[in-house]
C-alpha cells in the first residue's frame, strides 16, 4: 500500500501491457461471472417466496431449473477465466524471464565479482516463479474478489438498507486490520526472500569450492555457516506463517458477528412483514459472498506480498547499469 508498493506494481504493469487484450478479456469474464453468482442466488429467493406464499411447486421447479442453468454457465465461464488468466500470466513471465536473462549477460564482469551466482539463480528461478503465481492465479483472484465485494455491497443496500448497515458494521475494522496485516506480511516475505537468496548463494559457493574446503579442512566452518543460514530461513518462514495465522480467524470472527446481527434484525423484520423469507435468505447468501472473498484475500495477500518482495529483488538486478558499449569502429575481439 505504500509508495514503494505502487512503484513496483507500476513497473510490473509495463510487462502486462503487451498482453492487454488477454487481460481485458479476463476482466469481462470476471464481471459476467460475478453477476451470474448473484443472479443465481436471486432465483433461490424467488423459489422460496413461491413456495411460502403461493405453495406452487411448479413455479418452484421452474426457478430451480433456472438455478441449475446459471450454475452450468458459471462452470463454463470459470473454465474460460482460468485458461485466460494462466495464459496471461505465463506470457508475462516468459517476457520477464527472457528480459532478466539477457540483461544479466550484458552486465559488466565486475558485477559478478561482488554478486554470488546462487543469488542470480534465485532471481531467475524462485523470484520469477513467485511472480508467475501472482500473474497466473493471485492477481485474477484478487480482481474477482474485489469486484464481488463491490457488487455485493450494492445489492445489499438495494435489498434492505437497515440490514446492510448492521451487516457491514464491522467493515471499517476489517479494512483497518487488512491494511495492518498487509504491511506485516510484506516485511515478512521480504525477509524470507532475502534469507532464501543468502542460503542459495552460500550453497552455490560451498559446492563449487568443495575441493578448497577439504584441502584446508574447513568442513566444520562451512557446516556452521550453512546451519546459521538454514535456521534464518526457517525462522523467516515461521514469521510469515504466524502473521498469516492471525488474519483468517480474526476475519472469521468478525463475519460471524455480522451474521449474528443479521439474524436478530432479520427475524424482527420478517415478523413485522417488512421483508419476505426469500428476501432474507437472499440477503444471507449475498452476505456470505461478501465475507468469503475477504477471508480468501488472506491467501491472495500471501501471493501478492511474496510477488512484490520478489519483484523488488528482480528490479534490483534490472536496474544495474549494463556494460559500456564499445567505441564505434572498435576491433571485435
Amino acid at each position: 500500500g505504500g509508495r514503494a508498493d505502487w512503484g513496483v506494481a507500476a513497473r510490473l504493469f509495463r510487462f502486462v501491457l503487451p498482453h492487454r487484450w488477454l487481460v481485458i478479456s479476463s476482466v469481462v469474464v470476471l464481471v459476467i461471472f460475478s453477476m451470474l453468482t448473484l443472479a443465481r442466488d436471486y432465483t433461490v429467493k424467488l423459489a422460496i417466496d413461491a413456495a411460502v406464499s403461493l405453495a406452487d411447486l411448479s413455479v418452484v421447479s421452474t426457478w430451480l431449473l433456472v438455478f441449475v442453468a446459471f450454475s452450468v454457465l458459471q462452470a463454463v465461464l470459470d473454465y474460460v477465466r482460468t485458461r485466460l488468466t494462466i495464459l496471461t500470466g505465463q506470457n508475462v513471465i516468459l517476457d520477464m524471464r527472457g528480459r532478466l536473462f539477457r540483461h544479466i549477460h550484458r552486465l559488466p564482469l565486475a558485477y559478478f565479482d561482488r554478486t554470488k551466482v546462487g543469488t542470480l539463480v534465485t532471481r531467475v528461478t524462485s523470484d520469477v516463479e513467485a511472480l508467475a503465481e501472482m500473474f497466473s492465479s493471485g492477481l485474477a483472484a484478487i480482481a474477482h474478489d474485489l469486484l464481488t465485494l463491490v457488487l455485493v455491497v450494492l445489492v445489499l443496500f438495494y435489498i434492505d438498507a437497515p440490514m446492510a448497515f448492521v451487516s457491514l458494521g464491522a467493515l471499517p475494522v476489517v479494512i483497518a486490520f487488512s491494511l495492518w496485516f498487509g504491511g506485516r506480511m510484506r516485511r515478512a516475505f521480504r525477509n524470507m526472500r532475502q534469507q532464501l537468496s543468502d542460503l542459495n548463494g552460500f550453497q552455490q559457493e560451498a559446492f563449487s569450492g568443495i575441493r578448497v574446503t577439504r584441502l584446508f579442512r574447513q568442513e566444520e566452518r562451512m557446516r556452521s555457516g550453512f546451519d546459521r543460514r538454514n535456521v534464518g530461513l526457517r525462522d523467516a518462514n515461521f514469521d510469515a506463517i504466524f502473521n498469516f495465522s492471525l488474519f483468517w480467524p480474526t476475519i472469521k470472527t468478525l463475519s460471524d458477528l455480522a451474521l449474528a446481527g443479521l439474524l436478530v434484525l432479520g427475524a424482527s423484520r420478517i415478523a413485522g412483514g417488512a421483508i419476505s423469507w426469500g428476501t432474507f435468505f437472499f440477503f444471507w447468501l449475498a452476505l456470505a459472498h461478501f465475507f468469503r472473498p475477504i477471508r480468501e484475500l488472506s491467501d491472495r495477500f500471501n501471493i501478492l506480498q511474496a510477488a512484490l518482495a520478489a519483484a523488488e529483488r528482480i528490479f534490483s538486478v534490472l536496474d544495474e547499469a549494463e556494460e559500456e558499449p564499445d567505441e564505434p569502429g572498435a576491433i571485435v575481439p
